[in-house]
């Protein structure tokens, strides 16, 4: 495995938030992101039930998105919209090829339990939940705050600490978002998210395919 440092997931999730704060009409191909990041990871295929040669393909595929990334980081700033858009797509049809329909609506609510500051932000959500505009004037807010603490996480910790410190910077989020719902709307709230994922995210690499 490769060491990235911190969780690449934790990283994604919480940059993500911003852009949608910023532009919520991004969200769709920020999600897919999110999703292929997840999908990646041996915990959330063991709650989807994927069976191995399923994952093999999703292994493949990760490394070859993982391998276009990079190409795409190396062009010039003005050349990479077309190339971010194309992978986008590849993301999209890939989890609407690869993945039942009880496994994506799955690995939905896993999505939403590990982002649920990000997911709240998401127009469809805050439609079903019935936020007010001031509730998600707030959670762009929050979304911003989050992310300063995430950079701030990032620049003074490393090791456990950075992990412990990103854990409970997610516990505040969670708390933060049972602040802002009402009774009526942490109840939809909850049966949105599904049973709760218990798997343990791992903040390595997953294993590339031979």
């Amino acid at each position: 495995m490769r060491k990235l440092g911190t969780s690449i997931i934790a990283l994604s999730l919480l940059a993500t938030s911003v852009v949608v704060a910023q532009d919520p009409q991004k969200m769709v191909a920020q999600e897919e992101v999110v999703e292929i990041l997840l999908l990646r990871q041996k915990a959330v295929q063991e709650d989807l039930k994927i069976d191995e040669a399923k994952a093999k393909t999703i292994r493949e595929f990760c490394h070859k998105q993982h391998m276009a990334a990079e190409e795409v980081h190396k062009l010039p700033e003005g050349q990479q919209k077309p190339q971010w858009e194309k992978m986008m797509k590849e993301n999209e049809q890939f989890l609407a090829t690869t993945l039942s329909a009880d496994q994506r609506k799955r690995l939905e609510q896993i999505t939403m339990q590990t982002a649920g500051m990000m997911w709240l932000g998401k127009p469809s959500v805050a439609k079903e939940l019935k936020l007010t505009n001031d509730q998600q004037e707030k959670t762009k807010q929050m979304q911003q705050e989050t992310f300063k603490r995430f950079k701030d996480i990032m620049h003074t910790t490393k090791g456990d600490a950075r992990a412990q410190a990103l854990s409970a910077l997610h516990k505040t989020s969670e708390e933060q978002i049972s602040k802002l719902l009402t009774d009526e709307q942490r109840t939809a709230w909850a049966k949105m998210v599904g049973a709760p994922f218990k798997g343990k995210l791992q903040h390595d690499e997953p294993d590339m395919p031979k």
